[in-house]
């Protein structure tokens, strides 16, 4: 599987200033979001907070009258996976009047429980560098180090040029090139040991039966509707790449873990040399280049590994609860 390294922009040359906005207390939360709330009412800017309930709360009790200047509203009500969440997020953008300066105040809910999803929300965090490089937005990302792990603090350490605290604003000592802090992450992506629920070689001529068995096992763990064709639909996204770009055979996996299935796809091809390869929306005139993102879209998660043995991708999807 074979994707190029590509050039990105140096994030902090243009008009995107990106902060990690770090509190401790619902009081500090607060002190910190709310000179950055009034300052791009005051400037006429269109201001968008999604955070957490109570901060939501907090913050428009703070704003008194002036709340109705600022869109807020609970981040749980909007935020989806990191590419969706994103894609929302660029979309508001994109809905403001051109050259009107924006702020946007953006606060995930990590998912402690699974090293996965904090890798895939880590690598959102320094992916925003790049997808909003230029654009006239001041984004600040609420992280409560009271509450969070220090690894996910350091993590916004590395991913904002920026931090705000309730003291004012500083620069990042420790921040990261999103190529290189994403290239760390995905060298993590884990190699899982054990025998997997099922697995097969495949090549061109057999991709209609990855299909069909990629489908059977979604329907049979309960996925249904347009969340099983789109399960299925990303899967063959990464497995036809894997065919037409990488070393034939390649081999699927399926690992049946409590709450998803992990669909992991390898071949022993050049490789991805480009570690924000499906991060960011394709050129809408490009011929190519549009199954990865694709499949990042749809699914909850996907990681990828490249190295001399080759690439695997691994692809997360969860399961409706019971």
């Amino acid at each position: 599987m074979l994707v190029r390294a590509k050039h990105h922009p140096t994030p902090g040359t243009g008009d995107f200033f990106h902060h990690a906005l770090i509190y401790d207390s619902a009081q500090d939360f607060v002190a910190a979001a709310l000179p950055f709330v009034r300052a791009g009412i005051e400037a006429d800017e269109p201001v968008l907070a999604r955070v957490r309930r109570d901060n939501a709360d907090a913050l428009t009790e703070a704003l008194g009258g002036d709340a109705g200047d600022a869109d807020i509203a609970p981040a749980e009500d909007f935020y989806d996976t990191p590419s969706r969440t994103r894609a929302r997020f660029l979309d508001w953008v994109s809905e403001r009047p051109r050259g009107v300066r924006m702020r946007i105040l953006g606060e995930p809910s990590w998912p402690l429980e699974s090293d996965a999803g904090i890798r895939e929300w880590a690598r959102h965090e320094s992916v925003i560098n790049v997808a909003f490089w230029n654009l006239p937005v001041s984004f600040a990302c609420p992280y409560n180090e009271r509450e969070l792990p220090g690894e996910i603090i350091d993590c916004a350490q590395s991913t904002h040029p920026l931090i705000l605290r309730s003291g004012g604003s500083s620069d990042s000592s420790v921040y990261a090139r999103p190529e290189l802090f994403v290239e760390k992450l995905n060298a993590q992506t884990p190699v899982r040991g054990g025998r997997p629920a099922l697995q097969m070689p495949f090549d061109l001529g057999n991709l209609d039966a990855v299909r069909g068995l990629v489908e059977s096992e979604g329907a049979a763990a309960g996925l249904a509707g347009d969340r099983l064709l789109d399960h299925t639909l990303a899967v063959d996204e990464v497995a036809t790449n894997a065919i037409r770009h990488g070393a034939s055979p390649a081999r699927l996996k399926l690992w049946r873990e409590p709450g998803q299935l992990i669909w992991e796809i390898s071949d022993t091809g050049p490789g991805i040399r480009d570690p924000l390869a499906g991060q960011l929306a394709p050129d809408p005139v490009a011929l190519g280049g549009r199954g990865l993102w694709m499949a990042r879209m749809i699914s909850d998660s996907l990681e990828f590994r490249s190295d001399g043995d080759g690439t695997v991708v691994a692809l997360h999807f969860a399961l409706p609860a019971n």
